[in-house]
């Protein structure tokens, strides 16, 4: 991932990132968690419950739509059928 930052950042900034030395413990967590800071506080949008799976869905018919509920909603759909397709199949 650092190597990744490191590409973009020379090609945005134009200087180097050492991505060996400025190796930060735990990148990925940390972007998660900013990731998901900055989302709450745009978005209005529920969190996703198993138990009721479609009221996080933003209402897209409002004059005021929230688009990062939406693309929030269309990520978890994705991602719980992805999980769903991993499972083995199972004859009942």
């Amino acid at each position: 991932m650092l190597h990744e930052f490191a590409r973009r950042y020379r090609k945005e900034i134009g200087s180097q990132f050492d991505a060996k030395r400025c190796h930060i413990r735990c990148l990925a967590h940390i972007i998660n968690l900013t990731t998901q800071a900055l989302i709450s506080k745009r978005s209005q949008s529920k969190f996703y419950d198993p138990e009721a799976p479609d009221d996080h869905i933003p209402d897209v018919t409002a004059r005021n739509r929230d688009e990062v509920g939406m693309v929030r909603a269309i990520c978890v759909k994705g991602c719980a059928l992805s999980v769903i397709r991993r499972r083995p199949y199972t004859v009942r």
